[in-house]
C-alpha cells in the first residue's frame, strides 16, 4: 500500500493505492487499486496489470469532477462548462493495442457513450464510435459574447499603443491555453477514424439535429464528412481544421438539395412569403482563433 498527499499544480491532492507487488515482480498478473483526488476531482482505478507485453491488462476507470471553479484553475475557462463531469470506462489490452469499452460519460448534462480502440505508438491510431444525446452550446456562446463585449469596451477606452500591447499579451496567453495545446497534440500525434453522432444541438438560432460526423485525422489535419438537419433541411458536407501559427483554423461547407423556400425564408428576408423549393443551396462557415470565444 502507498499513501501520499501534498500540493500539485497549486491544488491539494491525496493518493491511496494498493498493489500486489509479489506476483508483479515475478512476472505474473497482479491486482491494483488506486484512489486519487486533486482539488474536488476524484479518479479511481481498479483492475489487473500484467508485466509481460504479450499479456492483457485491464483497469476499471472512474472520474468524478463536480466543481467548475477547479476545472477553470486546472484546465482553463474553455472547459468550465463541462461540469459536472462523470466518466466510467474499462481500459483493456496489451502493449501497443488498447481499448476503452464501454464508455459512459456525463458532461454538462449531456450523455455520451461509445467505445475507442488505440493501436500503435507514434502516431497512435484511434478508431471508434461515440454518441451524444444532446449538446447545449448556450453557456459557451454566452461566454463568447461576454468576452467579445469586454474586448470591445477595453479597446474603445484605451490608447492605441496600450491596445497593441494588450493584444500581444493576449496572443501570448492564448498560446498556453490547454484547449489549443490538446488539439495541437492530437493533430500531431494521432491518426484517427472516429464516428460521432449528436442527437440534438441546442443554444443556436437554428434547430440542429441528427448531426453525424466521420472524424479523420491524417497528416496533422482533421477532415470530417458530416450530415445534419438544420431547421428541417437536410445538409451534407465537409469539415476541415488544422492548427496554423498557434491558431485553430476551420471551415465547413454544407449542401442541401430541394430546400423548401418557407424554411429558408426565416433566414433570408427577401424570400419572405415565398413557396416552392430551391434545387441546391450551400452554407459556408469559416472560423479561426485560439480561444472558443474567437471561434
Amino acid at each position: 500500500a502507498m499513501k501520499a498527499h501534498g500540493s500539485m499544480l497549486n491544488e491539494r491532492y491525496s493518493l491511496d493505492s494498493r498493489w500486489q507487488l509479489q506476483p508483479l515482480l515475478q512476472g505474473q498478473e497482479g491486482n491494483v487499486e488506486l484512489v486519487m483526488q486533486v482539488a474536488d476531482a476524484q479518479l479511481t482505478l481498479s483492475g489487473q496489470l500484467a508485466p509481460q507485453p504479450q499479456q492483457n491488462s485491464y483497469l476499471e476507470l472512474n472520474v468524478d469532477w463536480q466543481n467548475s471553479e477547479s476545472i477553470i484553475r486546472l484546465l482553463g475557462e474553455d472547459f468550465a462548462h463541462l461540469a459536472p463531469i462523470k466518466l466510467a470506462t474499462r481500459l483493456d489490452g496489451k502493449l501497443g493495442a488498447y481499448s476503452l469499452s464501454p464508455i459512459q460519460a456525463s458532461l454538462a448534462g449531456s450523455q455520451l457513450s461509445g467505445s475507442l480502440a488505440l493501436n500503435g505508438r507514434s502516431p497512435v491510431a484511434i478508431n471508434g464510435q461515440l454518441e451524444i444525446d444532446r449538446l447545449d452550446l448556450s453557456a459557451w456562446l454566452k461566454q463568447a459574447e461576454n468576452s467579445l463585449t469586454q474586448v470591445d469596451v477595453v479597446a474603445t477606452n484605451q490608447p492605441r499603443g496600450q491596445r497593441l500591447a494588450q493584444a500581444q499579451d493576449l496572443e501570448a496567453t492564448a498560446e498556453e491555453l490547454p484547449l489549443l495545446q490538446i488539439i495541437s497534440y492530437w493533430l500531431n500525434q494521432a491518426d484517427a477514424d472516429l464516428s460521432l453522432s449528436i442527437g440534438e444541438v441546442s443554444g443556436l438560432a437554428q434547430q440542429v439535429s441528427e448531426l453525424s460526423v466521420a472524424l479523420k485525422i491524417e497528416g496533422e489535419q482533421l477532415k470530417a464528412p458530416l450530415r445534419a438537419v438544420i431547421d428541417d433541411i437536410h445538409f451534407r458536407g465537409n469539415l476541415k481544421a488544422n492548427v496554423k501559427d498557434e491558431r485553430l483554423v476551420g471551415s465547413v461547407r454544407l449542401v442541401a438539395k430541394k430546400s423548401p423556400l418557407d424554411k429558408l425564408a426565416k433566414h433570408i428576408p427577401m424570400l419572405a412569403g415565398s413557396t416552392g423549393s430551391i434545387g441546391r443551396s450551400v452554407l459556408r462557415i469559416n472560423a479561426e482563433g485560439s480561444q472558443l470565444a474567437e471561434l
